[in-house]
């Protein structure tokens, strides 16, 4: 996606933002596996488009404090995507569709529409002693709206069923930023993921929220260069993967390490 966004300050506290999104969106996927049932063998390939989209919010600050609050909407996109759709040679031959070596028929170029979530990020920080910073966040993204049921897909199966079932996403982000000298910074955050009050998820997505903590840093080497690093550790929360009210799958115990590093560059 790509972003065009203009701010308006009203007064040294006061300002609003508004803004374009352009979205493209392409999507290939294959079902496997005997917990797919008589899916088992469904593949298809889903050419997207580039739609738009927008967003606006406003923010509030003390600058004397280091003290902001800001919010944003972000809409919901709808898409149009071409399906090409595979058939196990099983549903193929119910719905009359010649099979193909190796028992596989590929359906005709349809269209279908799906609409990508709308969201709100809400930001927070302020001063609480010199030099040092406590931030948050909270982002909710609406994917229980979305609905992937490609043609050929959705006349085999109840009109309830969607190739991906997500749960709404709330991502909570609380942390502390210090100062040391002028060119060392640190940071340490917690973030907690929660995707819903069940462990039931879609098996193309097997993890149900995360816990993560993240060790940050930067440097600023000069005026113009710095260096920024950090390092995550996040817990994955218990996941059961269910097809059609059926658990398939137990995953549980998961976690993950990453790093990253970025030099930024002011001229």
């Amino acid at each position: 996606s790509y972003t065009a966004l203009a701010r308006w300050k009203f007064n040294d506290r006061v300002s609003a933002h508004a803004g374009f999104r352009i979205q493209q969106l392409n999507a290939a996927v294959s079902l496997s596996g005997t917990g797919y049932g008589a899916l088992n063998g469904y593949s298809g390939v889903y050419d997207g488009d580039t739609a738009p989209g927008f967003q606006v919010g406003f923010a509030y600050e003390i600058p004397e404090i280091a003290f902001r609050i800001s919010a944003t909407y972000f809409s919901e996109i709808e898409h149009k995507l071409t399906a090409d759709e595979t058939l196990p040679p099983a549903i193929a031959a119910l719905v009359g569709l010649p099979s193909l070596p190796p028992g596989f028929s590929l359906v005709d170029e349809n269209d279908f529409e799906i609409d990508t979530p709308q969201a709100v990020n809400i930001n927070f920080q302020t001063g609480i002693a010199p030099d040092t910073l406590l931030f948050a966040s909270f982002r909710f993204a609406d994917y229980s709206a979305l609905s992937v049921r490609p043609p050929e897909f959705a006349g085999i199966t109840p009109p309830s069923t969607s190739l991906v079932s997500i749960d709404p996403v709330r991502d909570y982000t609380l942390g502390v930023g210090r100062q040391f000298t002028d060119r060392i910074a640190a940071s340490l955050t917690l973030n907690f993921s929660d995707t819903g009050p069940d462990d039931n998820v879609s098996p193309l997505a097997p993890i149900n929220g995360r816990f993560g903590i993240t060790l940050g840093g930067s440097f600023q080497v000069n005026e113009s260069l710095e260096l920024a690093g950090g390092v995550n550790y996040t817990r994955f929360i218990a996941a059961n993967p269910t097809v059609a009210g059926v658990s398939l799958a137990d995953f549980d115990d998961n976690d993950a390490v990453a790093a990253g590093i970025s030099i930024g560059y002011r001229f």
